[in-house]
């Protein structure tokens, strides 16, 4: 296996989690955070709680 494949699949991030955290902390969408959520476990434990910080109630849907 090459050097890059390996790399790839390492767990450990390549940044350190605080830069991660203020990269993550600038995203306004709640879509692009979602999909950051979805991108590996360790971004979801991150974005999750920047992605519910502020609720909508207003465009939330009540059946």
């Amino acid at each position: 296996m090459d050097s890059v494949g390996a790399s790839m699949r390492s767990s450990k991030p390549l940044l350190p989690t605080e830069i991660i955290i203020q990269i993550l902390e600038c995203i306004d969408d709640r879509r692009d955070l979602s999909m950051a959520c979805l991108a590996s476990n360790f971004f979801s434990i991150i974005a999750l709680p920047l992605l519910y910080r502020k609720l909508d109630i207003k465009r939330a849907l009540f059946l």
